[in-house]
């Protein structure tokens, strides 16, 4: 299913989730057996025991007390310095007592025995101090912006979902269908899904055979929503489709498709679960058929739509998202957090290209991540949404699926750290802990300058309903 969460714009709650084990204490907070290092960094800095930009290493100590001071006293009076630490126990075999600094804004405490990291209290400079999604004031705090909240207003301030209105849950002729997240916009007063839906009744285990993307609607913007008619927007193999809207007014998606294998065509189900496997055998499911970033468009969500792929080369990619500025320039980020589109005119094919001119190659210092959901803030700021794949994000409780970057430009990126987790709290229930949660977009109403979250989507699998 695709679930689907309001967003807090005016309820005065806070719904921040803390990293797990955080633990307060006067100047800063730790937590315990998590590093803030992740993957690349690690391999980088840890293993090869040279600076990279933004991590650095302090030294050896004999606690974190002592490494939280060491982090405290790095300040290169040029507006570089130490916010967080991480720093590996006796028995770590790789870099048994040292500590390490990171000079950027970069937090997210992965699961990690005998490590331990925490971050420093320092008041915010300025607004990328708060992400972005907030404004530094004169007492050294950040006020964030609707929808938003945490220290540096990195976090999506989630209230509790309607039961009765989960998104998108697809069933044909009385038996369940399987969707994998999707974009909503609102045209008119109504909210139009841009959905990717698992045909003949599998589950997303299928997806490289069966994923297609449709449109669905609601009167509201928490659904539940309905397929609008019974044709696809475009039929397998389509997938990871992101919705945005043109200056001018076109709707317009992306998404990978290409022409089904014809050794393997769709797969046939039941109850929107996938048994028995339905894959391509031996061949790698990317290399099953072809996957083109792909941009359809029209003036109407009921059509007609426009097709054609996204590059004017034989570009084959994953999770292409795109959003579309004020003056019409296309921005594109792919998986990893790579700015790897542009075009200063979107609707010119020949004008796209793949990479941002000037920029840098997308996030700096983030984990490994992918689903990006890229959009632009009534400032113009940029900002993107992505799912962690550094630490468990499968299965596991809680997960800390969510992540946010953000840059003034579209070219300098800076990521912030955990947007959401995978628990999803509902209303006068238990929370609802899921198995995956993928593929973030967030909605905002028709004509809003303002740009503030309505609601967040993103893909969702409960524990226990297979891969439905």
């Amino acid at each position: 299913a695709t679930a689907r969460l309001l967003a807090a714009l005016a309820v005065a709650r806070a719904a921040y989730v803390q990293p797990k084990g955080l633990v307060r204490r006067v100047g800063r907070d730790v937590v315990p057996n998590a590093t803030n290092i992740n993957a690349q960094q690690a391999k980088d800095v840890v293993t090869s025991g040279v600076d990279s930009q933004w991590v650095k290493h302090l030294g050896p100590t004999d606690s974190l007390e002592a490494c939280a001071r060491l982090c405290r006293a790095y300040d290169l009076g040029n507006g570089t310095y130490c916010r967080s630490f991480t720093r590996y126990g006796e028995h770590d075999p790789n870099a048994p007592t040292q500590c390490f600094g990171h000079v950027d804004r970069a937090w997210l405490p992965l699961a990690d025995d005998n490590v331990d990291c925490g971050i420093l209290k320092r008041p915010c400079v300025d607004d990328l101090d708060c992400s972005l999604n907030g404004m530094c004031g004169d007492d050294g705090a950040c006020a964030c912006e609707p929808g938003w909240t945490g220290d540096r207003c990195e976090a999506l301030d989630l209230v509790p979902v309607d039961s009765s209105k989960l998104g998108f849950d697809p069933a044909e002729n009385g038996a369940n269908m399987s969707s994998w997240g999707g974009g909503v916009l609102e045209i008119e007063g109504a909210y139009h899904l841009f959905a990717s839906e698992l045909a003949n009744h599998c589950g997303i285990g299928a997806y490289i055979r069966n994923s297609g993307v449709v449109r669905a609607t609601s009167q509201d913007v928490e659904g539940p929503y309905e397929r609008a008619d019974d044709e696809w927007l475009i039929p397998p193999f389509a997938h990871e489709p992101v919705a945005c809207r043109a200056p001018t007014g076109e709707l317009v998606v992306v998404a990978v498709a290409g022409p089904l294998n014809a050794s393997f065509p769709s797969c046939q189900c039941a109850d929107g679960t996938t048994d028995p496997p339905c894959d391509c055998g031996d061949i790698p499911g990317n290399e099953c058929h072809p996957q083109v970033p792909t941009l359809i468009w029209a003036e109407d969500a009921g059509g007609p739509w426009t097709s054609r792929p996204l590059f004017p080369d034989d570009t084959i990619g994953e999770n292409p998202s795109v959003w579309i500025a004020s003056t019409g320039e296309a921005f594109g980020m792919s998986r990893g957090g790579n700015m790897a589109a542009y075009a200063p005119d979107w609707r010119d094919a020949s004008g796209w290209v793949h990479d941002v001119p000037g920029g840098s190659s997308g996030l700096p210092n983030g984990p490994d991540a992918e689903d990006p959901f890229l959009y632009q803030d009534a400032d113009d700021n940029f900002h993107a949404l992505l799912h962690n794949l550094e630490g468990p994000h499968m299965g596991a409780d809680p997960m800390l699926v969510g992540v946010h970057a953000f840059s003034r430009d579209g070219r300098a990126w800076f990521f912030s750290g955990l947007a959401y987790t995978n628990v999803v709290e509902i209303q006068g229930r238990d929370p609802l802990v899921l198995n995956r949660r993928e593929r973030p977009h967030l909605v905002f109403g028709e004509g809003d300058a303002a740009r503030a979250p309505l609601a967040l989507v993103t893909s969702a699998e409960a524990e226990g309903v297979g891969d439905r």
